[in-house]
């Protein structure tokens, strides 16, 4: 973990994760470059911090528009690929 944050990466570039623990850190990685706390996060999102923090531990799931809200929040973005 301190390699990935030196070299200024996401946690999931460097360990493998399952997608619900990729989407959590990914969050909480996105918040945290943007300076923003748990709370402030929520507030913006209609939630309490303590959503946000299991949500960030990969405690529970979280719905597509959820999620999107969220990543609206840290200013990130959502792509979906469809694979065979």
């Amino acid at each position: 973990m301190i390699t990935a944050a030196a070299q200024g990466k996401m946690l999931s570039q460097v360990v493998d994760l399952n997608e619900g623990a990729q989407i959590a850190y990914q969050l909480r990685w996105l918040r945290k470059k943007k300076q923003l706390t748990q709370t402030e996060v929520a507030a913006q999102v209609g939630m309490t911090q303590s959503q946000i923090a299991k949500i960030e531990r990969a405690q529970v799931e979280v719905s597509l528009p959820r999620l999107r809200r969220l990543l609206q929040a840290v200013g990130g973005d959502l792509e979906w690929r469809v694979v065979s």
